[in-house]
């Protein structure tokens, strides 16, 4: 049963989705993140949202996030044979009831129709928010599962800012046998000279 809401976005009454922050969101540009497919700019409407997914439990919101990644990156996708996500902390999942990322990432292997397996387990417990540049470039250290008969992995995350914590899961997804990997976040932060 879908209870109605304040979305999150635009504050209007809603159950499940809200189109319009759809559409906001589709009006511009794909944001450019070095080695990282990303759907929307992580400011305003997508901000909102990805933080009434982390924040307010809006797990709903997740569905929303799939269809636009699937929607604007379906033309740079190679289809994958199995979807998983880079984990937040142990800590973060227990505090928040969920981890996003993997709300999202079983939203997109919905939309495309394939599997969805953890294949990821985060080995140190820092958070990216709130970090400075160079901090998060260090980023956080993950372990994977054996990949050698899984084929190409599309490994998705909520936003992406430097790229370093996709690239180090990416890294433990190649080391344990994946083919190929593809990174992919709903959001990417502008960088400063992009920001309105």
């Amino acid at each position: 049963m879908l209870f109605s809401y304040r979305c999150d976005g635009c504050s209007r009454h809603i159950r499940g989705v809200c189109a319009h922050c759809k559409q906001v969101m589709l009006q511009h540009d794909l944001p450019s993140v070095p080695g990282v497919l990303a759907a929307v700019r992580y400011e305003n409407t997508a901000r909102q949202l990805v933080h009434g997914l982390k924040f307010h439990n809006h797990r709903g919101i997740a569905a929303l996030f799939g269809e636009v990644m699937v929607e604007r990156l379906r033309s740079d996708l190679e289809m994958p044979n199995v979807v998983t996500w880079a984990p937040t902390s142990k800590q973060r999942a227990h505090k928040r009831g969920h981890d996003q990322a993997e709300l999202i990432a079983r939203a997109v292997s919905l939309q495309l129709g394939v599997p969805c397996r953890q294949l990821l387990r985060r080995t140190s417990s820092t958070s990216q928010t709130g970090q400075s540049r160079s901090t998060r470039l260090v980023g956080p250290t993950f372990v994977a599962r054996a990949c050698a008969n899984v084929g190409r992995v599309l490994l998705i995350d909520d936003v992406v800012t430097t790229g370093s914590t996709l690239g180090r899961a990416a890294t433990a997804l190649r080391e344990a046998g994946a083919i190929h990997v593809t990174c992919a976040a709903f959001a990417a932060t502008p960088a400063p000279s992009e920001r309105r």
